[in-house]
């Protein structure tokens, strides 16, 4: 019956109608409380829904119950990204990391939470680390770029555009801007 509650909670999202969905997947929750999916699942909607407070809320129910799903923690760190809560996302993305070391993403997004934070060292510790783990994330070598450039490295800049040319034209060109544009 939870599953059923679950699929139409499903439904309901896929049409935006977010509201609903919320209901049906609370429904499943009801049903059976330890459903870590139908938890996940409410955290989305919620964020369909911009109540940030709910969604963070409903992720942290679907790591305590499934703690080893780093999806769970890769989603609720980002909207510690997009609130500017850069220290707890980088606690979340960390959980991810955790679970699994090679998730590009989840270590691209630690290096984009200490650039933000100014912490331009650790951003390119976290960066490399992305690359380590999957060569071709482009956006990792624009962002390392760019912290080159920040800490004065034009060089290393430069090498990083020679290398996103043939991942990412756009990229590259505008990386290969920013180094042009700096004195």
């Amino acid at each position: 019956m939870a599953s059923e509650f679950l699929a139409e909670g499903d439904t309901y999202y896929k049409g935006h109608k977010y509201n609903k969905a919320v209901d049906a997947y609370k429904r499943a929750i009801e049903i059976m409380p330890s459903y870590a999916y139908a938890h996940y699942n409410l955290a989305v909607a919620y964020e369909g829904m911009k109540m940030q407070d709910e969604a963070i809320a409903s992720y942290n129910q679907a790591i305590r119950l499934k703690p080893d799903d780093p999806l769970f923690h890769y989603n609720l760190a980002m909207i510690y990204v997009r609130s500017g809560k850069y220290q707890e996302a980088v606690q979340a993305f960390n959980g991810a990391v955790k679970i699994d070391p090679s998730h590009a993403s989840a270590l691209y997004g630690i290096g984009w939470s200490y650039a933000e934070m100014g912490k331009y060292q650790e951003a390119m510790d976290y960066y490399r680390k992305a690359i380590t783990a999957d060569p071709y994330q482009a956006g990792s070598h624009y962002a390392l770029g760019k912290v080159y450039l920040i800490m004065g490295d034009k060089k290393a800049a430069m090498k990083e555009y020679e290398l996103l040319i043939s991942l990412d034209r756009v990229r590259a060109d505008e990386l290969l801007n920013e180094i042009n544009n700096r004195k």
